[in-house]
């Protein structure tokens, strides 16, 4: 059966307005469990706590995890927090800095500060570069030597 694209619209603008659902008993993993604690770790490291004796207090609350994977998965947590979707500025995307909401430029549009200002006669200005003559290069036989 196929499906309009009216209907997906629907069923989309449905979906995005569904409120969140709200379970305290549902399981996660020791990664997410780690992510929605990250910043009540950190606090206790900065007041001295090891990630030895945090695995521990963990532990004995019922979330058994080395150190060294406590020590990981909070490394993942501060990396994603960086990496995350979530867009921070509202600057519409395909816009440069100095283009007003109404002008997109094209990707194939360079900057005017970008474009190249060569004078039309370069014969005369040296570059540094000895001119070798084209039928000057002779290439060396191959040999059995590595």
């Amino acid at each position: 059966m196929a499906i309009s694209v009216s209907q997906i619209e629907s069923l989309r603008e449905k979906l995005e307005v569904m409120p969140q659902v709200e379970d305290p008993d549902r399981k996660v993993s020791k990664m997410e469990a780690v992510r929605m604690m990250a910043s009540s770790i950190r606090d206790l490291q900065s007041r001295g706590y090891s990630i030895e004796k945090i695995a521990e207090i963990l532990g004995d609350s019922g979330l058994d995890i080395a150190p060294t994977t406590l020590k990981s998965y909070l490394t993942k947590v501060k990396g994603s927090l960086g990496k995350s979707n979530y867009r921070t500025n509202s600057k519409p995307r395909g816009q440069s800095n100095g283009a007003s909401r109404g002008e997109v430029k094209k990707a194939s549009e360079k900057p005017a500060s970008a474009v190249s200002t060569k004078p039309a006669n370069t014969k005369n200005i040296p570059t540094g570069v000895t001119p070798v003559a084209s039928s000057s290069f002779k290439p060396k036989d191959d040999t059995d030597e590595i």
